[in-house]
């Protein structure tokens, strides 16, 4: 699938509990802002609710986004992902952008589980490698879609932030085999199946 398809599929999948989501993510939004970004270490969280919601055909629940039982990995990928971002834009605006495409799926590779926060950057820095186009395409749609809420005060980003999710989460599960024979290839051992 073409990032726009994904896209197209993830607003399918939000859709029919659209409201859950809306309230969902407003929730993690508030905890986020009032934290001065902290409530970002719950990402993972929204990523393992976003999996289990499509497998499951449920809304989601906010009990959720407080589970805590994976908590020090959750720190550590969560640390990886913004250190990443915040140094290379502290080392020119262009910096973060590059950081954030490179780890796209450090978010959603924390949320399965399978490998070592680090391990995770790494499988995430290969898998651009070898598809930089099409990550590129999908930071730009996601970009637009952020603008999109900054321009109108944040207001959308309760409806936006799911989708976006939800398309990472669907890239990520589309992408799972061919990072698997990556972290193989690697000599990367996994943690767990899950």
């Amino acid at each position: 699938m073409t990032p726009m398809d994904i896209y197209k599929r993830a607003w399918e999948e939000i859709q029919p509990h659209l409201i859950g989501w809306i309230v969902f993510y407003t929730v993690f939004t508030a905890i986020t802002f009032a934290t001065c970004g902290l409530g970002g270490l719950l990402m993972p969280n929204v990523m393992r609710e976003l999996r289990d919601t499509r497998l499951e055909g449920r809304g989601p629940s906010i009990g959720r986004l407080f589970d805590m039982q994976r908590a020090a990995n959750d720190l550590v990928n969560y640390l990886i992902w913004y250190g990443a971002i915040i140094v290379g834009s502290a080392a020119g605006g262009i910096g973060g952008t590059i950081a954030a495409v490179a780890l796209q799926f450090q978010m959603a590779l924390a949320a399965d589980d399978r490998y070592a926060p680090m391990d995770n950057a790494k499988l995430s820095m290969k898998h651009v490698g070898a598809h930089l186009g099409d990550h590129v395409i999908f930071m730009v749609i996601s970009s637009a879609m952020a603008m999109f809420a900054v321009m109108l005060c944040l207001l959308p980003l309760p409806l936006i932030g799911p989708i976006m999710g939800m398309a990472t989460w669907l890239w990520y599960e589309q992408s799972r085999e061919e990072l698997e024979r990556m972290a193989a290839e690697g000599g990367i051992k996994q943690l767990s199946v899950s």
